[in-house]
């Protein structure tokens, strides 16, 4: 089995959460999970408090993060009102800030990601992916299967 690293973004959120809590049981898995605060338990994943929407706090952190084989971007800034902040500039502004400030550092850091044969899956999910933006409606629920996976909620 080969080793695998991976980097969860957004390990507080419910996808985030799950997706710590599933890798850190995988035997040969090393997790580190970066959000502003420490998850309830971090199944033993390696934590750090992040605010990704500090450029300069992600740049100071990047050298923790070299090696990285596995991404799970689940982190979220969210405005209020869920399907209208989606249509918000500054929600969208300040997403692709944190994905820039994240991303940006963690390359220099890690150049191998670089390469295809390096960084073997990059997932960038969220709750949301469940509903139909702009319309809302619900395709299908993200709670219920959560609660089935982590036992949260």
């Amino acid at each position: 089995m080969s080793h695998k690293k991976v980097l969860i973004a957004g390990a507080t959120g419910l996808v985030g959460y799950a997706a710590m809590k599933h890798f850190a049981a995988e035997p040969g898995c090393e997790v580190i999970a970066v959000s502003r605060r420490r998850p309830d338990d971090t199944y033993g994943a390696r934590f750090i408090a992040l605010d990704l929407t500090d450029a300069a706090q992600c740049a100071r952190v990047a050298s923790e993060l070299s090696g990285v084989t596995h991404l799970v971007y689940a982190a979220l800034h969210e405005r209020p009102g869920l399907v209208a902040g989606w249509q918000e500039a500054e929600q969208i502004r300040v997403n692709d800030l944190m994905m820039r400030n994240l991303f940006e550092p963690l390359e220099k850091a890690a150049p191998e990601l670089r390469t295809r044969a390096a960084l073997k899956r990059c997932a960038l999910i969220s709750s949301l992916t469940r509903r139909s933006a702009p319309t809302g409606k619900t395709v299908g629920s993200t709670r219920a299967r959560l609660r089935r996976t982590t036992g949260r909620i």
